[in-house]
């Protein structure tokens, strides 16, 4: 398994896909009170899904889902809803460590350090 990051799919298909842009720019534009931005948001999000449950074997399908994760949270972060991102990062970090991901879960912890330096208050 490849040690990237994971990256949900884009518009690259057949059948339309929200892509990871559209999500920051709504999320940006209308924010989470928006309904049709949190409809995209889950859409995005359920995509990612489908495409981790592809994955074979335990330890790969658990990699791409925390790659998942991270992600959804890099998504709050642009977007500006950094106490969003800290809370999936700081459940993500959870799965790392009982998966003894010993990269994913350095990875994590350098965003939540990050996250906290743009807002103290999370911690």
């Amino acid at each position: 398994m490849s040690h990237e990051s994971f990256n949900q799919p884009e518009n690259n298909s057949e059948e339309f896909s929200i892509s990871r842009e559209m999500v920051i720019d709504a999320l940006k534009a209308k924010g989470k009170e928006d309904p049709a931005t949190m409809e995209m948001l889950g859409t995005w999000i359920e995509q990612g899904r489908m495409e981790v449950e592809k994955v074979k074997g335990k330890e790969a399908h658990y990699w791409v889902s925390v790659e998942c994760s991270i992600e959804t949270a890099k998504v709050f972060m642009e977007s500006g809803f950094l106490r969003e991102a800290y809370d999936d990062l700081l459940d993500t970090q959870i799965i790392a460590q009982n998966t003894r991901n010993e990269e994913q879960y350095n990875r994590i912890n350098r965003l939540l350090d990050d996250l906290e330096r743009m807002d103290p208050s999370l911690m």
